[in-house]
């Protein structure tokens, strides 16, 4: 005998970070799935072929710095100089068509936050 449910809704953007599986959960600490993006980063397309774009959130006016990490802990890619920008939703474009297929993390850095988010090429 066998027992299946299906949930359906149609598609928005993001809802691929949404667990519907609440069997996954555990009581001793907060589940976080691996692609979820964590501090408020967005990364899309994701799947991504040549470029990706990521959004995050910063509340006060701060320096930033953008780095792509392979899954070997290693920078593929970085902007080095840091970027300043005022309070808000930030946004960047990053030409990724050079790297070849796999999982990357993206990590933005400021003086105060990290954010992290995955994606694959």
């Amino acid at each position: 005998m066998m027992l299946v449910y299906f949930a359906y809704m149609t598609y928005q953007p993001g809802d691929e970070n949404i667990l519907l599986d609440s069997t996954l959960l555990n009581t001793s600490s907060p589940f976080v799935p691996e692609n979820q993006d964590v501090g408020s980063l967005r990364l899309f397309p994701n799947p991504a072929q040549d470029f990706i774009e990521i959004q995050f959130d910063l509340l006060e006016k701060a320096n930033y710095r953008v780095s792509v990490i392979n899954q070997n802990g290693q920078i593929v890619q970085s902007y080095g100089e840091q970027k300043e920008t005022m309070p808000g939703v930030c946004q960047e474009h990053l030409d990724i068509s050079h790297l070849p297929q796999g999982i990357y993390f993206v990590e933005v850095q400021t003086s105060g936050e990290v954010f992290l988010g995955r994606f694959v090429k």
